[in-house]
Order: C-alpha cells, then sequence, then structure tokens
C-alpha cells in the first residue's frame, strides 16, 4: 500500500513515539509512508518520504494553521496514495480532497481532547465533526487507542463498533528489556515516567513514598521528564533524600533506566481524559520487568494479566491501599515477575502485533474502494 499520513504532531514530541513505531512498522512490512508533519524550522522542507508545512506557534492556532497548509498542499498535489490516514485534529481539512479524488480516509484519535479549558471545548467541536464524518462514513474508519474510548465515541456520537478499531498503546520489546540482574529489596525502587504535570497525579506519588518510609517501608522515586510539577519536586528533593528528578530522556536512556527498578507508577487519576488512555509506560514498564501499580481506571487496566505484579487501587484509598500492599509484597517472587511480565508483553503489547492489527484494517479500507 501507499499511504499518505498526516499528523499535527512534530517529531520532537514525546507523543510521536506511537506515530513512528506505526510508520516504520509499516514500512518494515512493505508499504510505503508519506508523512505530512509541521516543519521543524522557519523553511517548509522535504525530506525523503517526509513534507513539513508551516504551522502557527500560537497555542489555539497550531491545528487550524496546520490544517490549511496541508489543505493548500494538497490542492496542488495528484492523488499517488492508496489510502490517506489523518488525525482527528486535521481531517476536516482534508475530507474535500478525500471525496474528491475517491480516495479513502481513515481517522486516528490516539487521544481526545483534554477539557480543562476554554481551548479544549472548541477542541471538543472538531472532535465531534471528525466522528460524525466516520459515522456517515465521509471518512472510511477510525482508530482509538482503548475500549473506554471506543465506548466514549458510541456515547457522544453514536457510531457502530464496526466503525473503529482499536490500537493500545505498545513497546519496542527489542529496546524495553528486564534487566538481568535482581535488584535488592531494600529500598524499593519506583518510578515514573512522562510528563511531570500536577493534574497527572504526580504529587500523589511523593505523598506514597513518604508514607512507606514513614511506615518503616524504605523506598525511593524517580520521576523523569518534564512538567509544571518540577517546582514542587524540586522542593521535595531539598528536603528529604528518597525523591530523584531527572529531566526528559530518550527512548533509549528510559529503557535503561527502568532496568534498575522494581515498581512502575500509573498516577493519572480517575478522570475522563485518562480513562480512555493506553499510556505507552504500561506496556514499557511490563516489557522491562516491573511490577505496576496506579490508580484503578479503565485507562490503566489491562485484561488477562497476573493481579499479583499489576495493581491498581482505587483513587479514594490509594495511599493507605498502597502501603498496605507493598508491606506484603514478596520479593522472592520479583525475579519470576519480571520473566512473566516481559513476556506478557511480547505476545500482547509489542508494537509487531499492534502494527499488524493496523496494516490489516487499513487493508481492507483500501480493498473495500475497489470492490
Amino acid at each position: 500500500m501507499k499511504l499518505l499520513w498526516i499528523t499535527n504532531r512534530m517529531s520532537s514530541d514525546l507523543c510521536s513515539t506511537t506515530l513512528d513505531a506505526f510508520r516504520l512498522g509499516l514500512q518494515e512490512l512493505g508499504h510505503q509512508v508519506t508523512l505530512i508533519s509541521p516543519q521543524p524550522n522557519e523553511l517548509t522542507k522535504n525530506e525523503n518520504d517526509n513534507i513539513f508545512l508551516p504551522r502557527s506557534s500560537i497555542r489555539g492556532l497550531q491545528s487550524w494553521s496546520f490544517g490549511r497548509s496541508v489543505q493548500k498542499f494538497l490542492q496542488h498535489t495528484p492523488p499517488v496514495w492508496d489510502c490517506i490516514v489523518a488525525d482527528w485534529s486535521v481531517s476536516s481539512f482534508v475530507l474535500s480532497y478525500s471525496i474528491q479524488h475517491q480516495l479513502p480516509m481513515t481517522l486516528i484519535d490516539r487521544s481526545p481532547p483534554a477539557d480543562r479549558s476554554i481551548l479544549a471545548s472548541l477542541q471538543w467541536r472538531l472532535w465531534k465533526r471528525a466522528w460524525r464524518n466516520v459515522k456517515k462514513s465521509r471518512i472510511h474508519h477510525g482508530f482509538v487507542v482503548s475500549p473506554a474510548h471506543g465506548e466514549l465515541i458510541e456515547s457522544k456520537i453514536g457510531l457502530l463498533p464496526t466503525h473503529y478499531s482499536i490500537l493500545g498503546a505498545g513497546v519496542d520489546v527489542k529496546l524495553f528489556q528486564p534487566s538481568t540482574i535482581n535488584l535488592p529489596a531494600r529500598p524499593i525502587k519506583f518510578v515514573y515516567h512522562g510528563r511531570l504535570d500536577k493534574h497527572r497525579g504526580i504529587l500523589a506519588l511523593v505523598i506514597l513514598i513518604s508514607r512507606l518510609n514513614e511506615a518503616g517501608i524504605q523506598s525511593q522515586l524517580t520521576c523523569i521528564g518534564e512538567g509544571d510539577a518540577m517546582d514542587e519536586l524540586a522542593t521535595y528533593m531539598q528536603t528529604c533524600d528518597f525523591i530523584f528528578v531527572k529531566g526528559r530522556c530518550s527512548r533509549e536512556q528510559i529503557a535503561e533506566e527502568l532496568k534498575h527498578h522494581h515498581i512502575g507508577c500509573l498516577p493519572m487519576p480517575n478522570h475522563r481524559v485518562w480513562n480512555v488512555a493506553s499510556p505507552l509506560k504500561r506496556s514499557e514498564y511490563l516489557a522491562s520487568g516491573l511490577m505496576v501499580i496506579g490508580i484503578d481506571h479503565s485507562g490503566h487496566r489491562i485484561s488477562n494479566i497476573n493481579q499479583h505484579g499489576f495493581f491498581l487501587a482505587s483513587q479514594q484509598d490509594f495511599h493507605e491501599t498502597m502501603v498496605n500492599w507493598v508491606n506484603a509484597l514478596d520479593f522472592a517472587y520479583f525475579s519470576e515477575w519480571k520473566t512473566y511480565a516481559s513476556n506478557f508483553a511480547c505476545e500482547h503489547l509489542s508494537w509487531d502485533y499492534i502494527v499488524k492489527q493496523l496494516e490489516q484494517r487499513l487493508q481492507r479500507v483500501v480493498d473495500s474502494k475497489d470492490s
């Protein structure tokens, strides 16, 4: 297949990990993928199959300005592809081109809008418009990240399950692998990587580690990333010796760091944005052989996994429940869990597995055009 993939994400964005995995995976399966994304500098340039187009630097205008750039570019571009794959945020700018040239189009929705601002309310309108076009079959198919994500769209738009497919977050199992060294049971080493934002529950992890140490359970927490909780985390680092903060790291650095911890953390609260998510870090923790703890909601749950080393607790009594769970934890089991978790990730969560699902659905969309 020849695919045109249009995304509003820049390659430097941490969230581009999923896009990179999809694109490279499809290319390894023999498909040609042309990517249109925001320009990395002031000059529009093309590199191999990358097409960079202008986008405003003003938050709130980025999707619109990039969509207009895509629209202008396509006006003078012949339809040499078999299928278009577009982010929901720019799909409306591509739709007329798709219809005009009878070129099937699919929608990628890796995350609905955040809903805590006026800007987000405008994004929700654009999001609903995109999925209504799927419902009307003007866009041929959609992709979501989780069953809860699909259920949200069904409730908001009245979409049928046949109109979308679930593509969760995967993991590069060649990069994220468990350490061959059995780590000591004390201190118990917790880790979180991703955005260090307050609304992601990062500070709740600090409280948990503090309570564990107060209970005589020697523990430490490493946070990897950047965000608006950095000042508070820096203050904690000055007053206690069990909180460590590392800045933004490469995927390779994160994979190496995870090997030296026991437990990966999913602190994102029980909120609509996180309820429909499929966090990359969950898959990466498991591939790295870590036990996993977090807030119990649909965005964190994973089916068919052994609950002994994958433990979620309600937000209301998260700290008390987790202190009791860690206190009762048998770390003699840790070596056995590492093997189990990494095997589980290889079988159910690898990008190879997920990209194959994507390929099969896109092929059906392309084939339906000729039927």
